[in-house]
C-alpha cells in the first residue's frame, strides 16, 4: 500500500470542488493535447521523405490492425463507459457525484479513449499514412472531447447557478 504524507492528503482533502474540477479540467486537455500532438509530430514525419529504403509494412498487417483497433473502439469504449456511469449511479446523492468518484471515474474512461486514439496512431505511423486509421482515432479522440468534465455533475444546483 502506498504511504503518501500526510500532508498530501490533508490537501487533496481540503480542496474545493471548484479547485478539483479545475484540476479534473487540466487532465482533461492534458490527455488531448498529448493526442493532437503526436498527431502534429506524425505530420511533420510523414512529409519527411524517408531516410534509407525501408520495406513498406504489409497491407494485409495493416488492415488486420484498422480491424483491431475497430474492435477495441467498440468493446473498450462501451466497457468503460459502462463502468463510469455505474461508479456514479453507486455514489450519487440528488444528482450529485463526489468530486473523487468523478474524478476517477472520468479519468478511466478517458484512459480507455487515449488508448484506441494512440493504437490507431501507432498504426499510421508504421504506414506512413493517416488513413484509414485516423478514422478510428478521430472517433475516439471526439468521444473523450465531449466528455469535459462539467462543474454540475460534481456541485449541486443552488451553488452552481449562484452569482456572487
Amino acid at each position: 500500500m502506498l504511504n503518501f504524507p500526510t500532508s498530501l492528503q490533508n490537501s487533496q482533502a481540503n480542496l474545493s470542488p471548484k479547485a478539483r474540477l479545475l484540476s479534473l479540467r487540466i487532465i482533461w486537455a492534458a490527455l488531448l493535447l498529448g493526442q493532437f500532438f503526436f498527431m502534429i509530430v506524425m505530420g511533420i514525419i510523414f512529409s519527411q521523405p524517408p531516410q534509407n529504403q525501408q520495406q513498406a509494412p504489409d497491407p494485409h498487417m495493416i488492415n488486420i490492425l484498422v480491424a483491431v483497433n475497430v474492435i477495441m473502439l467498440v468493446t473498450i469504449v462501451p466497457v468503460a463507459a459502462f463502468v463510469r456511469r455505474f461508479m456514479f449511479q453507486r455514489v450519487r446523492v440528488d444528482g450529485i457525484v463526489p468530486a473523487a468518484t468523478y474524478a476517477t471515474g472520468c479519468i478511466i474512461f478517458w484512459a480507455a479513449c487515449e488508448g484506441v486514439s494512440f493504437f490507431g496512431l501507432v498504426i499510421a505511423l508504421m504506414h506512413r499514412a493517416f488513413w484509414p486509421s485516423i478514422v478510428v482515432s478521430a472517433i475516439a479522440i471526439g468521444i473523450q472531447m465531449i466528455t469535459f468534465p462539467r462543474k454540475s455533475a460534481i456541485i449541486p444546483p443552488d451553488e452552481t447557478f449562484k452569482i456572487g
